[in-house]
């Protein structure tokens, strides 16, 4: 079985206070996860 899922990732840089947004695709896979961000 093979299930794909994108994500939308919304963080902060503590060091620089800038926000930081990007994209992340989670595929699972006969029990192995791989991630991919971007």
């Amino acid at each position: 079985m093979l299930f794909e899922k994108i994500v939308t990732l919304y963080s902060n840089c503590k060091h620089h206070f800038v926000p930081i947004i990007g994209k992340s695709n989670a595929i699972y896979t006969f029990g192995k996860q791989i991630v991919n961000v971007y």
